[in-house]
């Protein structure tokens, strides 16, 4: 047993630091500027996510081709040059069998008559005159794409296991009923189309390290394997600028990518897997989203969450809803990520498309019958949710995502990269489903969630993203639902006592106390004692609004009444179409862990360890040339079963974060447990970067390993 909890923290970030500590550090000495959220509020605004080089435009009913246009390119519409096999020119012969077939398909599938309405145009050159307005006759509601599409993600060999242990629970060499067909399970996401599991990574790690830890977690302890790997690349670009000829061609991944590129990469891979005749169930991961609070070129926020008919989304969304829809149709079950919080009052709600789970484009209340898309949150070890979660945007629907990791099988295989966030959750819930698919093959896919979410453990956290929370007076009536943390062997039980054909496997139980055990940081580490400590800042009554389950991003003034959190940065997946970034935060490593115990002579009385050690090490990623970390403070959140206790703040001096940046360092937090367990807490370090002469917040969750025994 754990001693009891008596403080705890909720991490934002992703990241380790080590420091050297001062008591009561002051803004001046920290590089903190004192303003008040009046003084920056119109110094940052959210900007148009829309290219200038591509527009998606609808056909006028009864028009029958892409009308041209001087300066832009269109050869076919939207839906032939998606089911073009990529790399492939334009070929008469081909195309025209691939016409054929759309007109028989089309006969029975109404949905790919409203994917064949849309046209996609791309300039000739950054020269080329702007797209006209008003359009060319034929054409209605041309609006520019949007790169707004992002991945909703960050000792190895410790937390490679304690990620198996998390969600696995299976008993080991565990045997499935052999002889059924596997279940087909596809990335899309930052990796090129690869049939299996990629051995090698593209530029951005985020697809790679998703299909590596799907694998491991759906093929590691059973057999036979039940699924079968694919990744497709809905993330090609490096940055919104128009890509250089043939960047669409021979694209080896980005870091952004355009909102149809994944509505082109959901139909293509479904069209081709009906084609086939395969009888094979598919799964789609979408660990990727865009934020439904977009901007357009005028300014103006969308809230496409809001938006009551599909007609009256912007184009490129259109076309993302009615390919899952055609997906829906066509059998499939796609999963996605609820996403991640990068700091910044606008970051709220789930990403799209996740959020239409509960919220489409419809006139009724919530959503009911099969559903397009199923959402994933995010937990720690302790069922806590994740610190960078979305407030307003945790489902009932959780798996853990906490400091992820994997250790490839083969040999030659790249490292995968650590990620915290519900990318790796969609990815977790994913590969259980293919795996109580393939026990279960007769379920239809809303059934195959039905099953696995009715076999999750109930956690005493309550989701704040459900179908009835903003139906009053239902709202007030029938409190939000507990959430429900899911694990392969829980939902393998359920599968085999439905009729799955297997012997009910023994689950490990999940132990909500069970942290990875990470001492290793600190034990023996010369620079462990005499350990320099940050003395804690408490935020004062004036600053409530900050005592939130919110994490929000703010500077400490000590000394100063009014110190409270004064401005919210815009966050990253906001902007994140204005610079390429990193896709890791600045310290994925970042480790809250006990203190080890003090050496004694024989017949001494131990001493107990005072505080925690802060591990930190600056990822090399953002020490590049114009990247740079103007600041950080530290958030440590207690929490009692599901309500939010207290925050403790800590400022941490800009000298110490430049001792990290070529080496782990470590700082003493003397206030912080005191002897006793962290657990029921999570911690998170806020980070103020400039990326490309423009500020965000970064919210980088930390990992809580609690006081031992």
């Amino acid at each position: 047993m754990r001693s009891p909890m008596i403080l705890c923290s909720l991490v934002l970030a992703v990241l380790g630091w080590t420091t050297s500590s001062h008591a009561a550090p002051q803004l001046e000495k920290n590089g903190f500027k004192a303003q008040k959220k009046q003084d920056r509020k119109e110094k940052y605004v959210l900007e148009s996510a829309e290219v200038d080089w591509q527009v998606v435009a609808t056909r006028k009913k009864g028009v029958d081709r892409c009308p041209q246009v001087a300066g832009w390119d269109t050869a076919d519409t939207w839906l032939v040059q998606t089911l073009r096999p990529p790399n492939e020119q334009p070929d008469p012969y081909r195309d025209k069998q691939l016409e054929i077939k759309l007109r028989r398909a089309m006969a029975t599938e109404p949905l790919l008559k409203e994917l064949d309405r849309f046209c996609t145009y791309r300039k000739h050159s950054g020269s080329a005159p702007s797209f006209p307005s008003p359009p060319p006759a034929g054409l209605e509601k041309p609006a520019g794409s949007r790169m707004a599409l992002v991945p909703a993600g960050d000792p190895v060999s410790i937390l490679a296991q304690h990620f198996l242990d998390q969600t696995s629970g299976m008993p080991p060499n565990f045997s499935l009923p052999p002889g059924k067909p596997p279940v087909r399970l596809v990335f899309i996401d930052t990796e090129p189309d690869h049939e299996g599991v990629p051995h090698s990574s593209a530029p951005s790690k985020h697809g790679y390290s998703l299909v590596h830890q799907a694998q491991e977690l759906a093929c590691k302890t059973v057999y036979p394997c039940p699924s079968e790997f694919a990744t497709r690349l809905a993330l090609r670009y490096s940055n919104r600028d128009l890509p250089l000829p043939g960047a669409n061609t021979n694209s080896q991944g980005g870091h952004l990518g355009l909102v149809e590129d994944l509505a082109a990469a959901i139909t293509r891979e479904v069209w081709t897997w009906r084609q086939s005749g395969s009888k094979q169930h598919l799964v789609l991961n979408l660990s990727v989203g865009w934020d439904e609070l977009s901007v357009d070129r005028q300014g103006k926020k969308l809230h496409e969450l809001d938006i009551k008919k599909v007609s009256k989304l912007k184009p490129d969304t259109q076309l993302v809803y009615y390919a899952l829809q055609y997906a829906r149709r066509s059998g499939a079950l796609v999963i996605a990520a609820a996403g991640n919080r990068r700091g910044g009052e606008e970051s709220k709600g789930p990403l799209l498309p996740a959020g239409w789970e509960l919220r489409p484009p419809s006139c009724l209340p919530f959503a009911l019958g099969p559903k397009p898309v199923y959402a994933v949150g995010g937990v720690d070890w302790q069922g806590l949710p994740l610190p960078n979660y979305r407030q307003g945007g945790l489902p009932q629907r959780v798996a853990f995502g906490d400091h992820a990791i994997t250790t490839p099988t083969g040999s030659s295989d790249e490292p995968t990269a650590m990620y915290t966030g519900t990318s790796v959750s969609a990815a977790v819930v994913s590969s259980i489903a293919a795996v109580a698919w393939y026990l279960r093959p007769e379920l239809p896919p809303a059934e195959v969630m039905n099953l696995i979410s009715q076999s999750g453990d109930g956690l005493p956290v309550r989701a704040d993203y459900y179908a009835w929370k903003n139906l009053w007076p239902l709202s007030h009536l029938v409190k939000a639902p507990h959430l429900r943390r899911l694990s392969l062997c829980r939902a393998v039980q359920q599968a085999c006592a439905g009729g799955g054909g297997c012997a009910i496997p023994s689950c490990q139980p999940w132990e909500p106390n069970k942290a990875a055990d990470l001492s290793v940081l600190v034990s023996g580490n010369p620079q462990i004692s005499p350990l320099p400590a940050l003395e804690t800042t408490t935020l004062p009554t004036a600053c409530g609004s900050a005592s939130d389950p919110a994490p929000k991003f703010f500077a400490i003034q000590g000394g100063v009444s009014d110190a409270c959190p004064l401005y919210l940065l815009p966050d990253m997946v906001s902007q994140r179409w204005v610079a390429p970034q990193p896709e890791v935060n600045p310290c994925p490593n970042c480790t809250f862990v006990p203190p080890p115990a003090t050496s004694l002579h024989f017949g001494a009385t131990p001493a107990t360890p005072q505080g925690y050690v802060l591990a930190v090490v600056i990822d090399p990623e953002w020490q590049a040339p114009g990247i740079s970390i103007d600041s950080v403070t530290l958030d440590v959140d207690r929490y009692s079963g599901d309500s939010f206790v207290e925050r403790m703040t800590y400022a941490i001096p800009k000298d110490d974060l430049m001792n990290a940046a070529n080496s782990t360092h470590l700082l003493g937090v003397k206030e912080v447990g005191n002897g006793d367990s962290l657990v029921g807490c999570t911690a998170t370090l806020n980070f103020e970067v400039t990326v490309g002469g423009t500020t965000y917040s970064v919210q980088n969750p930390v990992y809580v390993d609690p006081q031992p025994d």
